[in-house]
């Protein structure tokens, strides 16, 4: 991504605008953000301050171009979620807004993938193909596409669920599908647990409707394998799911650039590296590389420190209680989803509403376009202001 402006030899791109415009929309909606995050604002702010202190850290010893541009993953992530907990969850408006948010987004992608398999073909893991001169994936989505429309597919199946709409049904199984064919193996464990969470945590009708789509979805495969048209597709799902050469890689990066963090001593494992620090290192090949490791909790402890990394891990698990507690079967999948995910890739703000959804608590779909059907208030919303005649005729 090009910048939009380089005022006085600093970069500003279009995400930078997106991240403030995000925060300054979060702090007007200081009311349904604090109610949002009420339980866990001590983690929030403890975070927000070692952040604060990595990127001043790093501006002063680096240079802001260095260390805004390694910050700048972290800086979205956290503005578009806090952004998505402004949000009052409880209004038909917003969540018709996400039913609506995951369905185009869900078939937006999936004709991403068929354009790509018409094109170039369904290529595997290791496999490349010449897009006008570029070498790129030759994978029908790249992985967080992948994962973003395995999302998509949970949220459709519990509108499914909640409505009994049989395109909800429909959607479900076509994202499902393209998530199979992408041949990603972190989104297949991630997503796979997502949906066995959905019907472990859900009520008894939910998990027989769970159940009714995996059947479904199980004698469809049946019937392809058994016809010999997938024999292909078949052989390259195999082949991807025993490959493990990326995943060995990543892990001696992992290893690679911990050692480093704990060689620099005591305040670097606490508090992190600063921002603009670089992730540099050689590979197990030999090939020197500079990019984030591909995995976000790694990256954490590397900028934020075992400090910061407690300080995740205790949020995160507080929210994944909560909703245990509630057996709020959408929220624990789509957490689910995202912290397994979590292990094989870095930062990932476009997955900000998805989160949000994981942490705000029960909300309910409606069934159509109808924003002023009432529909039950969501677990953690704020009530709304009452009048003065209002409380008289109350009390």
């Amino acid at each position: 991504m090009s910048a939009i402006s380089s005022p006085g030899g600093y970069s500003i791109y279009l995400l930078d605008i997106l991240s403030v415009a995000l925060i300054l929309v979060s702090v007007l909606n200081y009311r349904y953000l604090g109610h949002s995050i009420r339980s866990s604002r001590l983690l929030w702010a403890m975070l927000t301050l070692l952040f604060v202190a990595a990127l001043a850290r790093g501006i002063g010893s680096l240079g802001p171009n260095a260390a805004v541009n390694e910050a700048r993953g972290f800086v979205t992530l956290a503005s578009a979620t806090l952004w998505a907990l402004s949000l009052d969850w409880s209004s038909t408006r917003i969540t018709g807004v996400v039913r609506k948010y995951s369905l185009w987004l869900g078939w937006m992608l999936t004709l991403v993938a068929t354009y790509h398999a018409l094109r170039f073909g369904v290529g595997g893991a290791s496999e490349f193909v010449d897009a006008d001169g570029l070498d790129q994936t030759g994978r029908v989505l790249v992985s967080g596409q992948a994962m973003v429309l395995g999302l998509c597919a949970i949220v459709s199946l519990h509108i499914w669920v909640e409505t009994r709409r049989s395109f909800y049904l429909f959607s479900t199984l076509a994202f499902s599908a393209i998530v199979l064919v992408a041949q990603h193996r972190s989104v297949w464990i991630a997503i796979a647990a997502a949906w066995i969470a959905y019907a472990l945590f859900g009520q008894r009708h939910k998990r027989n409707m769970t159940l009714t789509v995996v059947i479904v979805a199980a004698w469809s495969v049946a019937l392809v394998v058994a016809s010999g048209v997938a024999n292909g597709l078949l052989d390259q799902l195999q082949q991807s799911s025993e490959n493990t050469s990326t995943y060995d890689a990543r892990t001696w990066a992992w290893q690679y650039l911990i050692d480093e963090a704990i060689n620099k001593g005591p305040e670097t494992v606490l508090f992190g590296a600063p921002f603009g620090t670089g992730f540099g290192r050689i590979e197990a090949n030999g090939q020197y590389v500079t990019f984030q490791p591909h995995n976000i909790y790694v990256s954490i402890f590397l900028r934020l420190g075992v400090i910061g990394l407690v300080a995740s891990a205790l949020l995160v698990t507080g929210y994944l209680v909560k909703n245990l507690r509630e057996r709020n079967n959408l929220a624990i999948s789509l957490q689910i989803a995202i912290i397994l995910y979590g292990w094989a890739y870095g930062p990932t703000w476009y997955f900000f509403v998805f989160a949000a959804v994981s942490m705000v608590g029960v909300i309910h779909f409606p069934a159509s376009d109808n924003t002023s059907r009432a529909v039950p208030r969501a677990a953690n919303s704020v009530p709304p202001p009452q009048s003065p005649s209002a409380r008289k005729m109350i009390q």
